[in-house]
């Protein structure tokens, strides 16, 4: 399950999504980059559809492993059940929407991307739909339809928060540090209280980052 979060404005069906440990070819070797990286320990995303359950932290591993097994089981079958059914009805919006979104918390983004698109071809005007699109497109290293994506979601919704989060973690993977900067305040515009995955407020994370650049 790897959609994002902890913030108070990723909260709903967010789900954790951990950041890459190797750096992008245009953001290798800049101090900055490698520095918001280390910070940013996860991005976030729109909207999900299934959520790992939290467990005690003293839980014996091996209950742990059986839980994930099982979850993973269920998600398994879920998705054949759900491809079932977009191959008898492949006009049907909600299977493929949640079929998306399965694909995604399975980590299998290439289709997670036919999915959604396909959703979006059905029925258009989702900003948090083009949020986990832009996710997808992120996760199979296509920088710009990312960034396309979130820049969709802003024009349907001018104050969706999740995409400019996002998007400013592209533009520093895209070692475009002064855009990122640009595009969180304007989310801190909308929300002064926005927070990064690790609870860290997005006006503090900009003051850092600034100050770094000086």
């Amino acid at each position: 399950m790897l959609k994002k979060i902890i913030g108070t404005f990723f909260n709903k069906h967010n789900l954790p999504n951990a950041m890459p440990n190797s750096t992008s070819p245009t953001g290798k070797g800049s101090p900055i980059f490698i520095w918001v990286i280390i910070f940013l320990c996860g991005f976030v995303a729109g909207v999900g559809f299934a959520v790992y359950k939290l467990r005690p932290a003293d839980a014996p591993s091996e209950q742990r492993v059986e839980a994930h097994r099982q979850e993973n089981d269920e998600r398994t079958k879920a998705i054949q059940r759900l491809e079932a059914e977009v191959t008898a009805k492949p006009d049907n919006y909600e299977s493929w929407l949640h079929l998306g979104h399965l694909y995604y918390d399975a980590g299998q983004a290439e289709k997670a991307i036919r999915a959604y698109t396909k959703s979006l071809s059905l029925r258009d005007g989702d900003a948090n739909l083009y949020t986990d699109l832009g996710t997808m497109y992120r996760a199979v290293g296509q920088a710009e339809q990312a960034l396309a994506s979130f820049d969709k979601a802003r024009s349907l919704d001018a104050r969706h928060q999740q995409c400019r989060f996002n998007k400013g973690v592209v533009l520093f993977e895209m070692n475009r540090p002064d855009e990122a900067l640009t595009v969180w305040r304007e989310l801190t515009a909308i929300n002064p209280d926005a927070q990064t995955p690790d609870g860290r407020k997005v006006a503090d994370l900009i003051n850092e980052l600034a100050a770094k650049k000086e």
